[in-house]
């Protein structure tokens, strides 16, 4: 097929008209100074309508198209099911699905061999992965019997429209019972169908069976298990996954979580009870289990087998528990929701070594003093305490020379910046002053409620940037020589009045103002930290040494700073 056009510049016929016509005038109204023959006259006005002619045929811009169209057989992709389902009776009792597929793909082949000029056609088989093509020189060769274990129809999909790259694939047919048993499928199902959607090809599916059968298959897993648990003996730890349950609605099953330790066999630690509410089911199962003895030991969860299911595989995932000797357990008081309380306790709560035991304590003119939650400081239960933005009184005397008796029989104590802390908190004269490596004056005290006016002359009211005095176990947070340089800076701090002769500054401001002092009373170590904004590191891209700088902290009040190389670093 040809065909002629025209591509005006412009884009415009009444543009090329004015410029030819403005020519044409031109020439010929223009003469030559010289007196020429008629004959001479003559030749040049042919050789400027020539030119004229010449210069719209240019700006007229012709182009000749010439179409030839070519066919080329369209590519159809086929899978077939090849797993031990298919065995099953299809739509006909006296059939198998096997069979059922079999007999459809002989009807195929004869249309497709009718049209080979027209369609190319590739044959697969499928279970939890593609085979080669079936189809050879020799014809078509499917096996005796379907021996697949599992179905994979997400992987199988993408598999098959990858053995073609470059090539327009026109469809993919897809046959067999249409039963997802594989539990851990390299190519979810739905990825799989967005990649051919993506590529434009179409999915014909082609189902063998009675209606139902897909729900009334009956499959138990458990899923999504993690590989590895740590802990450290006495925290809990929970253990989560998901049991997948299929055909088996309204029906109670057990699932079992077990415990192995070295040379001993598996031991059932807890039987739960879940039912399906529908015939194709995900249920969450969770386990809450107190580490005891510290050790390594292989933990499973299992769930029972049902009447019927074919692949038993898939009922046990096992992972590996390592118990630590020895948890932390930190008591966390806090007054201040705007402060370092939301981040620290991501912070703290996501080691699984850390109890975090939070409380939060309420300032105002009707707040009850002393704080009855405040009194879990009698126990010793615990391994340190940190407090940050409370007032002195509402703790109470008792519960105030509790604590300092606890430091000095080796418990941690850390107090963090804040309104309420330190000087302006009312802690001067307290049992906990003698623990504090800080000078507190008599006058920076500050009026409680809302009310009253910060006396922002017990502060450093500007945005501070922290700098190390020297290399120290809670100020190693990274591995890099300077890292404290790229830290978000603080919006302000506690102004500390001096130093006692027990402490030793940490960090500090660039005018040498300390931020963070460290000190021993007693058997105890003590932490006095001026900010309250570290949280921004966690909003700015430094959750990880925002994690770091806490978990440091209370390692070293603990005294399991050893515990850093082996567990800092790794995250």
């Amino acid at each position: 097929m040809q065909q002629w056009s025209l591509d005006p510049v412009f884009d415009s016929y009444a543009a090329v008209f004015t410029t030819v016509v403005l020519l044409l005038c031109t020439f010929l109204l223009v003469r030559p100074r010289n007196n020429l023959s008629a004959a001479r006259m003559q030749v040049l006005l042919i050789l400027r309508c020539v030119i004229v002619l010449i210069l719209a045929l240019a700006m007229l811009r012709p182009s000749k198209t010439i179409s030839e169209v070519q066919t080329k057989p369209a590519l159809v992709m086929f899978l077939a099911d090849e797993t031990q389902s298919m065995t099953q009776p299809s739509m006909e009792p006296e059939i198998s699905r096997w069979e059922h597929q079999q007999a459809t793909w002989d009807s195929v082949q004869r249309v497709l061999d009718a049209r080979a000029d027209d369609v190319s056609a590739r044959l697969f088989g499928y279970s939890d992965t593609i085979t080669e093509n079936r189809i050879g020189s020799a014809g078509v060769s499917f096996p005796a019997e379907p021996l697949g274990v599992q179905t994979d129809l997400g992987t199988s999909l993408y598999e098959a429209v990858m053995t073609e790259p470059g090539r327009q694939i026109h469809a993919v047919v897809l046959m067999g019972d249409g039963t997802q048993t594989s539990y851990r499928p390299q190519v979810d199902v739905r990825e799989a169908i967005s990649v051919l959607r993506n590529m434009g090809i179409a999915l014909i599916t082609v189902p063998f069976g009675r209606e139902g059968d897909t729900f009334q298959a009956r499959d138990v897993s458990i899923e999504q298990l993690p590989q590895q648990y740590r802990v450290f003996s006495g925290n809990d730890v929970s253990i989560d996954c998901l049991a997948r349950l299929k055909g088996v609605a309204n029906r109670p099953l057990r699932v079992q979580l077990l415990l192995k330790s070295e040379n001993e066999n598996m031991v059932v630690q807890e039987t739960l009870e879940i039912v399906a509410d529908n015939a194709d089911a995900m249920v969450p199962v969770r386990f809450q289990w107190t580490a005891k003895t510290p050790g390594q030991y292989q933990i499973a969860v299992k769930i029972e087998a049902v009447d019927g299911e074919l692949l038993l595989q898939n009922n046990t995932q096992t992972a590996f528990l390592t118990v630590l000797e020895g948890g932390l357990r930190v008591l966390y008081f806090y007054g201040n929701r705007l402060g370092e309380q939301l981040e620290l306790r991501r912070s703290l709560g996501s080691s699984p070594d850390i109890e975090l035991l939070e409380s939060y304590i309420r300032h105002g003119k009707d707040s009850r003093w002393p704080d009855p939650r405040t009194s879990a400081v009698l126990d010793g239960e615990f391994d340190l305490i940190i407090i940050e933005d409370v007032h002195a009184r509402a703790f109470g005397e008792v519960n105030l020379q509790a604590i300092a008796d606890a430091v000095e029989q080796g418990k941690g104590l850390m107090m963090v910046g804040g309104y309420y802390s330190f000087g302006p908190g009312g802690y001067r004269e307290t049992p906990v002053d003698a623990a504090l490596p800080i000078e507190m004056e008599t006058f920076e005290k500050q009026e409680i409620g809302v009310e009253n006016p910060v006396r922002k002359m017990f502060h450093l009211d500007r945005e501070l940037t922290m700098q190390p005095t020297g290399s120290h176990p809670v100020t190693s947070i990274s591995s890099a020589a300077t890292p404290w340089n790229d830290l978000p800076v603080l919006l302000g701090a506690n102004r500390f009045q001096g130093l006692k002769s027990f402490g030793k500054v940490l960090l500090e401001t660039g005018k040498q103002e300390p931020l963070l002092v460290s000190g021993q009373f007693g058997l105890g170590r003590v932490l006095a930290f001026a900010g309250d904004s570290t949280w921004r590191w966690a909003r700015m891209g430094h959750r990880v040494e925002l994690r770091r700088f806490w978990r440091n902290s209370v390692l070293w009040m603990a005294r399991r700073e050893d515990l850093q190389q082996q567990d800092i670093w790794l995250r």
